[in-house]
């Protein structure tokens, strides 16, 4: 039975003429093939192997699990038309080839209304692979990357502290290699990637090579963004023209949407002494302001308990032990009435 299917696959590709798409990988494909509403049955087939679909009074989808997923089948009957509506999702390369619908009626294939589409899988280059090379100035160094591009034209890129590094030669096929020379500092971590070319990778997708990391330099190419990191680091594209820069501690950098300052380290530093010095300073005032009101309290405590004494009924020569209470305010005027009465008595 094999060998008929292949045998009628043959022929068709013998007589009939191809519709073809394309798309990228990873991306999603979708092909729609009419038949003729009176057909008994249909199927639809991926080259010369067995058909992984089939229409006939009901519907079988026949895949395996890591393709059933992202194969979709839909039968459209619209105004007297009829179609299979095949999707495709999250394409892969072995997705390349020639979908066939075939056309039954009463067991017989009906070869007019064959129907076939190639579907073409365009995909990037293969990861990057990065070499260090010759020395390009003080501190900076060039790097020769390659990769594998037989569809899509691509380009390679390298990040270093959240920032794009400059090309030094731009990308360029030679065969089957993509080659591309980019310039990186030498103190710090590099991640490149290679990528098409319509295609911009963040830091945090771009890591095929990773150069200059040693036990000394182990950072997470995407960490999680601190209040420390924010002030050593600001993220933006940089223009091939401003590199290698002044070796001034804090200098702009031009980017597609315009400057942007990066921070050094001795400035974050000084930016983090400054933050504790003003601290500092907030909280002496909170300790003065804190003595001023108590004290603010306690007089008016006083003036509270003098207030009192003074309006108890004494004798004038009394007057000297209610003042002498003025000044303990700890003790009540009812004592200090008490008092006065034993002395008349």
């Amino acid at each position: 039975m094999a060998k008929i299917v292949i045998f009628i696959t043959l022929f068709i590709f013998a007589h009939d003429v191809c519709r073809g798409i394309s798309s990228m990988q990873g991306q999603e494909a979708n092909m729609i093939f009419p038949y003729p509403c009176d057909s008994t049955e249909v199927t639809l087939q991926y080259s010369y192997r067995w058909p992984f679909y089939s229409l006939s009074g009901g519907s079988s989808l026949s895949l395996p699990d890591s393709q059933a997923q992202r194969f979709e089948v839909k039968n459209i009957i619209n105004n007297g038309s009829c179609s299979l509506d095949l999707t495709i999702k999250d394409l892969m390369r072995y997705d390349e080839g020639t979908y066939i619908l075939l056309v039954y009626k009463d067991g017989n294939i009906i070869g007019d209304h064959t129907y076939r589409i190639y579907l073409k899988v365009d995909y990037p280059p293969d990861k990057a692979i990065c070499v260090v090379g010759e020395d390009y100035d003080t501190g900076w160094v060039a790097v020769d990357c390659t990769a594998n591009a037989i569809s899509l034209p691509g380009k390679i890129e390298c990040y270093q502290n959240g920032l794009l590094m400059p090309k030094l030669i731009d990308p360029a096929v030679r065969g089957s290699l993509l080659k591309q020379t980019i310039i990186i500092r030498k103190s710090e971590p590099a991640y490149c990637c290679s990528s098409a070319l319509n295609v911009n990778k963040s830091r945090c997708e771009c890591d095929d090579t990773v150069l200059f990391q040693d036990e000394f330099h182990r950072k997470d190419p995407c960490p999680t963004i601190t209040a420390q990191m924010s002030t050593e680091l600001i993220i933006t594209s940089l223009n091939s023209t401003d590199y290698p820069s002044s070796s001034s501690s804090t200098k702009l950098v031009d980017d597609d949407d315009g400057y942007a300052m990066e921070i050094t380290r001795n400035e974050a530093v000084f930016i983090c002494s400054v933050c504790a010095v003003s601290v500092g300073t907030l909280l002496i005032l909170i300790v003065i302001i804190t003595k001023v009101y108590y004290k603010l309290v306690q007089n008016h405590t006083n003036s509270n308990v003098a207030s009192k004494c003074l309006s108890t009924r004494i004798d004038i020569d009394n007057d000297e032990e209610c003042a002498k209470e003025k000044l303990n305010p700890n003790q009540e005027c009812a004592d200090i009435s008490g008092k006065l009465k034993t002395i008349d008595v």
